[in-house]
């Protein structure tokens, strides 16, 4: 999804368009917007928190500080090696 997003920004689209495109508008075009898609109360809770500007450098997706799935904390390192 980062590349994505680096490839849309490439291509002219701004950095803050292009995290809406992957974020809201992929809701909205699965008809469900009022479930996820954007930060709201009440809606299902996956988050990454990064450090950076991804508004204004895009790559800085790439630097993921904290990762929330269904609103509760998720360990990166554990799921990371848990697969292999």
């Amino acid at each position: 999804m980062h590349r994505e997003l680096e490839l849309l920004v490439m291509a002219g689209i701004s950095p803050i368009e292009a995290i809406k495109i992957c974020t809201f508008n992929g809701a909205k075009i699965l008809e469900d917007e009022n479930r996820y898609g954007s930060i709201q109360e009440g809606k299902e809770a996956d988050l990454l928190l990064v450090s950076g500007k991804p508004w204004k450098n895009i790559s800085d997706t790439r630097n993921i500080e904290y990762l929330f799935m269904k609103g509760k904390q998720v360990d990166r390192q554990k799921m990371l090696t848990s697969w292999k």
